[in-house]
């Protein structure tokens, strides 16, 4: 293929952690994630007459984000706020070759972004236990323009929330 597919992307995950955090009095809000990802792959080509290629990657991308949010709507039915925040995104690529008749290559960079962004983030209450959590901010900063999008399905217990969802982040 030309590119990656979710297939391939599960298949080279060596390791992910997320984290999230938040707190709130009646109208203010602050809150913090990261995801830390680590994904790598080698594969060997046959080039005819050339003998062969093998080429391993190794990407490594944190992101980090906090901001403070204010209270609009807080009803049974749910919650909603107006956020801003600063997200900080690092990505370190390495990239090597090894050819059998030809001498090896090794290639590595880095690059980080920092975005302040501004939104909306809640959550929409199924019963006293279930809930829908939702945001959606957009951004720029280092990057022209940055937007993110989440919804998912809560649980709360006593010690914490258990949360289960979709981001989408994409920066310009």
């Amino acid at each position: 293929g030309d590119g990656m597919d979710a297939d391939d992307i599960l298949d080279d995950l060596k390791m992910v952690f997320m984290g999230n955090y938040s707190g709130r009095n009646d109208t203010w809000s602050v809150f913090a994630d990261v995801v830390y990802m680590d994904l790598g792959d080698s594969k060997n080509h046959t080039f005819p007459n050339d003998g062969v290629a093998h080429v391993s990657y190794d990407l490594k991308s944190t992101v980090f984000q906090a901001g403070v949010g204010y209270n609009l709507v807080n009803s049974g039915g749910g919650l909603l706020d107006v956020t801003a925040g600063v997200r900080y995104l690092d990505l370190d690529l390495e990239v090597d070759a090894a050819f059998t008749n030809l001498p090896n290559r090794s290639k590595s960079g880095s690059r980080d972004f920092t975005d302040f962004f501004i939104g909306v983030r809640g959550y929409k209450n199924i019963n006293e236990n279930w809930y829908i959590p939702y945001e959606a901010d957009i951004g720029a900063g280092d990057t022209d323009l940055s937007w993110q999008l989440f919804a998912g399905v809560g649980y709360r217990y006593d010690w914490g929330d258990v949360k289960l969802g979709y981001r989408y982040l994409e920066l310009d």
